[in-house]
């Protein structure tokens, strides 16, 4: 096989065979070739090429800018900052689980097992 020639071709029975079984005649065998491998469409890499670069450009953003908002001239309360961000995320989170349960998968996986998850969990 070449390497610059994407058609494979294997030899099958030609659809005549099944007719020529009983006859004398020999089964005579044709060349096929395999589909071609789809390939992933440009647009489709683009998008996802730019989802990329727009999230890491958000993230350096906003780590730029904690860096210049959390000093003690300008916003000398990060540590209730962050606890109230982790008390917000922790209610909606309650909140989302308590009416879509199926949008938290790994839950029922841990069904059974809490001693165990609150081994991991605990050092956190």
């Amino acid at each position: 096989r070449s390497a610059r020639c994407p058609v494979r071709y294997r030899y099958l029975p030609s659809p005549h065979a099944a007719a020529m079984t009983n006859s004398a005649a020999p089964q005579t065998a044709s060349m096929t070739s395999a589909p071609a491998p789809q390939g992933i469409p440009a647009l489709e890499v683009t998008k996802k090429l730019s989802l990329c670069m727009a999230y890491i450009v958000v993230s350096a953003s906003l780590i730029r800018f904690n860096k210049y908002l959390m000093t003690k001239d300008r916003f000398p309360y990060s540590m209730f900052l962050t606890a109230c961000h982790m008390s917000v995320s922790f209610t909606l989170c309650l909140l989302l689980y308590l009416f879509k349960p199926a949008a938290f998968p790994g839950v029922a996986n841990a069904e059974g097992k809490k001693v165990l998850v609150m081994k991991w969990m605990a050092p956190i």
